[in-house]
């Protein structure tokens, strides 16, 4: 498999965690279901635009690849990041 294809569906995987996660976040503080509204929404576009890109790039990914692995890298990296607090908060609950 490809590397940016790899990319796209780790970076889809984890942000449809994270959309779910905040789409069901529930909270009597308004303004913390606000924020958690509103990182559904950067959460579902990196879904969209994971799979749209990784559909889109991956055959073509021969020219300019180190542009969409850098890209990808670092969309993974936020993603993942966010999935990892989030992992790390529900454990202390538990």
């Amino acid at each position: 498999m490809d590397l940016v294809l790899i990319e796209y569906s780790l970076t889809a995987l984890s942000a449809s965690l994270n959309a779910w996660y905040f789409a069901t976040y529930r909270t009597a503080e308004r303004r913390r279901r606000i924020g958690a509204a509103v990182m559904a929404l950067v959460s579902l576009g990196l879904v969209v635009e994971s799979l749209a890109l990784g559909a889109v790039i991956y055959p073509r990914s021969g020219t300019l690849g180190w542009i969409w692995v850098t890209a990808g890298a670092l969309a993974l990296a936020g993603s993942a990041a966010i999935s990892f607090l989030i992992l790390r908060q529900r454990n202390r609950k538990a």
